[in-house]
């Protein structure tokens, strides 16, 4: 199960690391990713992305804006 408002804050965090520190934000973000994706032997970022496909369109938007940093 995934805990919803988690993940929402987890979305804004991303959002404002790429906002605010940019290339060090994305960097930051796509390192630990990956050291998660290592350990629990799943895709990058995929709980996120059920997370973004099951919510709702605040969700969505919010997401898109990610993919704009």
């Amino acid at each position: 199960t995934t805990n919803t408002p988690t993940l929402t804050h987890i979305l804004q965090i991303f959002i404002t690391l790429c906002t605010y520190i940019q290339e060090e934000g994305v960097d930051m973000i796509l390192y630990a990713a990956e050291q998660y994706s290592e350990e629990s032997g799943t895709k990058p970022f995929q709980e996120i992305i059920n997370f973004i496909n099951l919510s709702e369109i605040n969700v969505k938007i919010n997401s898109i804006s990610l993919l704009n940093c």
